[in-house]
Order: C-alpha cells, then sequence, then structure tokens
C-alpha cells in the first residue's frame, strides 16, 4: 500500500491551520483535512478531465 510522504512544511502548515481552527472553536484533525484537501483536488481534476474529453468529443464531431 502507498504511504504518502508530506513535506515537513506542509505538516507544520497544517499543524497551525488545526490550531487556528481549534482557537476558533471549530473541530478538525489533520487527517481528516488532508482527506478533504485530496478530495477537492480529486473532484476538480476528475471534472476538468471529462470536460477535457467532451471538448474533445467535440472537436471530432465538426471535424475540427
Amino acid at each position: 500500500m502507498y504511504s504518502p510522504r508530506i513535506d515537513e512544511n506542509q505538516i507544520q502548515r497544517l499543524y497551525r491551520l488545526r490550531e487556528f481552527l481549534k482557537a476558533d472553536g471549530q473541530k478538525a484533525t489533520m487527517i481528516g483535512m488532508v482527506r478533504e484537501a485530496v478530495e477537492s483536488y480529486l473532484n476538480e481534476n476528475e471534472t476538468r478531465k471529462k470536460n477535457d474529453a467532451k471538448a474533445e468529443t467535440q472537436l471530432d464531431k465538426t471535424g475540427q
């Protein structure tokens, strides 16, 4: 199984963000924030991939 390596700087930034959110009364875990970020990245890029494929199909249909 893949074991991701996260840059130390990113870990520190996540920790500071988590502490800020905690002080603001929001409950967050670092792994929860990472999962949310990964899900957002996947959704954005999967949507872009679908849009690119759709545009390519339309170009094929028009013959250009």
